[in-house]
């Protein structure tokens, strides 16, 4: 049957965390940004109401915050007053509904962040300490089956959304290129 889906992706099968090189255990949950737009309001004659309108490649402060299970040295990394790069390299599970296979697929997370905050969590006995640690990203470049999907640098003028340079023209129009 024309326009049927047969591959799709399931759930994370599961994930590891790299600071710095170095495979880091022990967390429990992390939540990555949400990619929105800054935006503009206008309204004005002609318009019914008001639009929100994207500022093309500029997006609000985004954030990534890892929750741990227990305190360990790598907590503290997340907190030095220095910039700190790590990423999430994710098993992705699929299946495919016309072979009846599943499948892994790799979903890597590179980010650069400066901490915000490290939340030491609580002591209570036979309880997970919930200790939590939120980061400010700079940059980000999202690694989808070996094929670059999103890429933002904010420092360096770089957003590029599957493949495509989408500050190109802005660069050209400030002459950065």
């Amino acid at each position: 049957m024309a326009g049927t889906i047969n591959k799709f992706d399931t759930h994370v099968a599961n994930y590891e965390i790299y600071v710095a090189g170095g495979r880091t255990l022990g967390s429990a949950e992390v939540t990555l940004p949400d990619l929105a737009y800054m935006t503009t309001t206008i309204k004005g004659a002609g318009v019914l109401g008001e639009i929100d309108v994207p500022t093309i490649g500029h997006f609000s402060n985004l954030e990534t915050t890892i929750k741990w299970l227990a305190i360990n040295e790598h907590n503290f990394k997340f907190i030095q007053h220095n910039r700190i790069d790590f990423a999430f390299y994710v098993a992705q599970q699929g299946y495919d509904s016309a072979t009846g296979k599943y499948s892994i697929v790799q979903d890597k997370f590179e980010i650069g962040a400066v901490p915000k905050n490290l939340n030491l969590g609580k002591v209570v006995p036979a309880e997970l300490m919930d200790t939590e640690t939120v980061c400010s990203i700079v940059n980000i470049k999202e690694t989808y089956n070996k094929k670059v999907v999103f890429e933002l640098d904010k420092l360096n003028g770089i957003c590029k959304i599957n493949g495509v340079d989408c500050v190109s023209d802005l660069k050209t129009a400030l002459g950065l290129i």
